[in-house]
């Protein structure tokens, strides 16, 4: 197990639910916000977060995209693997998204995916497909810098939100893809200082964007802080695991990513969070949305395993 990204996961599925969380309180999801005494600091807080969550997420998925070329498996049976792992949990959650909080969404089509928290899986999806040419291809950078132009043309010319978002992220994918090709945990060994006083710096810069001090796009950010993030695991806890709840943390991380908002909508419809103070609304919304689906995924694998053999 390489507990970096198994730390550097946890710290991801945290983050997102505790952007969901804040931006309660901000009018995510539409029409359905709780109000606040400190609504400017949770949308600033909520916009950190966001960009640590997804953009280490990202990281991830390339960096363990890598682990891939080692399996030797067809053309066809990856694809067929990826599609069972992102695209059909993302369409079996979008139609019950639709069905129980069709006013929890904007009217980006399909509404469902693109205007939910689900967006993500059909870009991240795009961002495996166009990477996997590294296994099936003769010149896999070719194929791989043609693709991210003509997707990223596309998203400019027809505005769908899944190629618009692709141009965004896919460096940040490739990024992660090339930490574990180039083995750079075995670099950051070799200089643990300066990976520290590098990580610091990248964090630094990360922050000062948000105080409208650097002017730096999302994807450069993303970059920042996913690469700052790896550095300072790899360097302060290489591959040194915690404990078995935070290693079951980061395998139910997908389910939890795919359920929290659907717990945070419920709470959002059923109960009077704006009775609550700000931080006590906050502290229900977030708990219960990373511990419900955890504990929810945990039994569903643990009954998988245990009664059908799968």
């Amino acid at each position: 197990m390489n507990h970096n990204i198994t730390n550097l996961r946890n710290m991801a599925i945290v983050a997102i639910v505790l952007h969901h969380s804040l931006i309660a309180f901000c009018g995510w999801p539409p029409n359905h916000a709780i109000g606040g005494n400190i609504p400017v600091l949770a949308d600033i807080l909520s916009g950190l977060f966001k960009n640590f969550g997804l953009g280490v997420f990202t990281f991830i998925s390339g960096f363990v995209l890598y682990y891939q070329a080692k399996k030797q498996e067809s053309c066809q049976h990856f694809f067929i693997k990826k599609i069972k792992r992102i695209i059909i949990p993302c369409l079996i959650w979008a139609c019950v998204y639709g069905l129980f909080f069709s006013s929890y969404m904007y009217s980006t089509w399909p509404a469902a995916i693109n205007g939910t928290h689900l967006w993500y899986l059909p870009m991240l999806f795009l961002c495996v497909i166009v990477g996997a040419a590294h296994f099936f291809v003769r010149k896999p950078l070719l194929v791989v810098v043609v693709c991210y132009l003509v997707i990223g043309a596309l998203g400019k010319l027809t505005h769908f939100r899944t190629f618009m978002e692709f141009s965004f992220y896919f460096p940040v994918f490739y990024a992660g893809f090339g930490a574990n090709k180039f083995r750079i945990d075995k670099l950051i060994a070799k200089y643990k200082m300066l990976s520290v006083i590098l990580a610091l710096g990248g964090g630094s810069l990360w922050t000062s964007r948000w105080i409208e001090i650097w002017r730096f796009t999302d994807t450069l950010n993303m970059l920042i802080v996913s690469s700052a993030a790896y550095l300072l695991i790899c360097a302060i806890f290489p591959n040194r695991g915690i404990n078995k709840l935070w290693d079951s943390l980061a395998k139910e991380s997908f389910s939890i990513y795919l359920i929290h908002q659907f717990v945070i909508n419920l709470l959002l419809g059923c109960c009077d969070l704006a009775a609550l103070s700000y931080i006590q609304a906050l502290m229900v919304l977030f708990s219960c949305a990373l511990i419900m689906p955890w504990v929810l995924s945990y039994y569903y694998s643990y009954i998988k395993r245990r009664y059908c053999n799968l």
